[in-house]
């Protein structure tokens, strides 16, 4: 008895409708060495063509994958008997074909998610080897847009057509179509997630022959990168998602899944709204400076102070440094000195007129400077206030980037539980 095959049965369909496999071929967008080889049994039609090929023949996809037309009326001695066997042959070529189709598509999306990495590779050698953070960029964004455009080339020519009255077979394509559709949004937000990551290297570059430190790139490239992947699962689920189920792309989003978003997005802002507050409140009262007094018995002692703290902060300002002794006697002019901003020179005159010594400072360094003066005119202490900036602790912004991440990741974490635990009592 010969044996029932695809392509067998797809050589005498095409005979008996007087096609050749050239024209056949032209239909299926196919070669007509394609077709011979379907009718030699060296290979089987792509999953996705089955659907066309029946109805260009006018048979199911059923009878296509038996190798034989349906004959209900067919004497034979146990028809149930035929109609399980015929059923279970036809499931099992549709199984092998489903298979194929679906690890063709996986190693297609391998060649994707190759992309993607080699561009995050290649942007990590133009900014650390190179210290080019604009290239860097670049390429991590050419590399991005290349990736997509392969998966959703590879995810529309993996998509089966779906025939609406094949039964069991119309389910199990869906299921495929869906299936492919979530692997092609995965691979989007690996992009996505790329593309964020790569960002600071021209949001906080001032230059772009400049380049970003490991350590640097990968804590603000990281912050980035979680929270594009979470707005744009945001907008995924809320806009997106809908629009690709109406075309069968994903499954459609639960209400129950778009309300416990909702949710937790509005908790993670209220955390995030307190995190911040706090952390603004406390720099606030921890950075201010503390008043501090120091006083002096001498003049000697509060010239080297109040000078030293000159030049400590005209080097902190401005780069240089002032210790060229002050001219003295009565004929010294300001023009014969040097011109540093915010000099002051002063001479200290007892009660009695006469000139004690005399210092430069700068002003805006003290709150006050107090001299108390003996009845014989001799300095007995000088009481200098300021206030003392290294006294205030202001908190690092790293601690709030930290906590603006936790919050983020264990908002996550209960959407994720909740959700899984609300899919799997609802089967």
């Amino acid at each position: 008895m010969e044996k029932k095959t695809i392509g067998k049965f797809t050589a005498a369909l095409r005979k008996a409708n007087g096609m050749t496999q050239k024209e056949l071929g032209e239909k299926l967008f196919v070669s007509d060495k394609t077709v011979s080889r379907w009718e030699r049994d060296e290979c089987t039609p792509e999953l996705s063509l089955i659907p066309a090929l029946a109805e260009i023949f006018g048979v199911t996809a059923d009878e296509l994958l038996r190798g034989e037309r349906r004959n209900p009326a067919r004497d034979t001695p146990d028809p149930e008997a035929e109609e399980l066997r015929q059923r279970a042959k036809s499931d099992k070529q549709f199984r092998l074909m489903l298979d194929k189709n679906k690890r063709k598509f996986q190693n297609f999306t391998f060649i994707s998610v190759g992309i993607t990495i080699f561009g995050l590779i290649a942007a990590m050698v133009a900014d650390l080897g190179f210290y080019k953070s604009l290239v860097a960029f670049c390429l991590a964004c050419a590399f991005c847009v290349a990736s997509e455009v392969c998966e959703l080339i590879f995810a529309v020519n993996a998509r089966i057509a779906e025939v609406e009255d094949e039964g069991a077979y119309a389910e199990k394509i869906r299921s495929a179509n869906v299936g492919t559709g979530k692997t092609a949004v995965g691979v989007t937000f690996g992009n996505l997630a790329l593309f964020a990551f790569c960002l600071p290297l021209v949001t906080l570059m001032e230059e772009a022959n400049w380049g970003m430190t490991f350590g640097s790139w990968l804590g603000w490239g990281g912050g980035y990168a979680l929270v594009a992947l979470l707005l744009g699962y945001i907008l995924y689920v809320f806009f997106i998602q809908g629009a690709m189920a109406r075309r069968g792309w994903v499954e459609e989003p639960s209400k129950y899944q778009r309300r416990l978003l909702g949710k937790c997005v509005l908790a993670s802002a209220g955390v995030f709204l307190v995190i911040f507050s706090a952390f603004t409140v406390a720099n606030s009262l921890l950075s201010r400076p503390k008043d501090v007094s120091i006083e002096f018995d001498n003049w000697e002692h509060f010239k080297i102070f109040v000078e030293s703290d000159y030049d400590e902060w005209y080097q902190d300002t401005y780069g240089g440094s002032f210790s060229a002794p002050l001219p003295d006697g009565p004929d010294r002019e300001v023009g014969e000195e040097p011109d540093y901003p915010q000099r002051i020179c002063e001479d200290y005159i007892n009660n009695f007129g006469e000139k004690i010594f005399s210092y430069y400072y700068n002003p805006n360094l003290y709150e006050s400077v107090e001299f108390l003066e003996s009845p014989d005119g001799q300095l007995r202490r000088i009481t200098v206030r300021y206030l003392d900036d290294h006294t205030g602790v202001r908190l690092n912004e790293a601690l709030l980037l930290t906590l603006t991440a936790l919050d983020l990741l264990v908002t996550a974490a209960v959407y994720i539980l909740k959700l899984q635990k609300y899919k799997k009592n609802n089967g």
